[in-house]
């Protein structure tokens, strides 16, 4: 089997939009450790597709970076299970946040630092809603009646002074 060399090229610091592709148990240096794998979600992008691996603990507590993982892609909702499923975060999008430094072969390395939820669509434009009144369920829109294009009027005159 002829395989060809592949090089790695570290991204540029900075926050990405990607997808949870498996967790993964693995031995670590310092006990079980849990193997993320990311797959970057940029339409276009030259990474896009590409995958991005990091590692936390096993321990599941609020303050672990599983817990805090957890929390960002599942929500408050994780604050009220005593025992976590990894299946359950398999296929959920969310925001990397990368950094870089130097591995222990000397080479540069990008390492996922946070996981955040992913960003909510803006809420649609509403004529004549004021954003500090804070709906308690989501708008009816109703149908626009048609309306004829708006007149502009004439702006008045500007005087200008000019000093000499």
């Amino acid at each position: 089997m002829k395989l060809p060399r592949t090089t790695y090229e570290p991204l540029e610091p900075g926050e990405y939009v990607a997808t949870v592709q498996r967790i993964e148990e693995q031995g670590g240096q310092y006990g079980p450790q849990l193997q993320w794998t990311f797959s970057l979600d940029a339409p276009g992008a030259d990474y896009d597709g590409r995958h991005v691996l990091a590692w936390c603990s096993s321990i599941f507590t609020a303050k672990a970076k599983l817990g805090r993982w957890a929390r960002a892609l599942l929500g408050s909702q994780v604050d009220d299970i005593d025992e976590l499923d990894t299946q359950l975060l398999t296929g959920l999008p969310c925001r990397l946040v990368l950094s870089s430094g130097i591995g222990t072969d000397g080479t540069e390395r990008n390492k996922v630092t946070e996981v955040f939820a992913p960003r909510r669509a803006p809420a649609p434009f509403v004529p004549g809603a004021r954003p500090w009144d804070a709906p308690t369920s989501p708008p009816v829109m109703a149908a626009a009646a048609p309306t004829s294009p708006p007149v502009m009027a004439a702006a008045a005159p500007t005087l200008s002074l000019i000093h000499i």
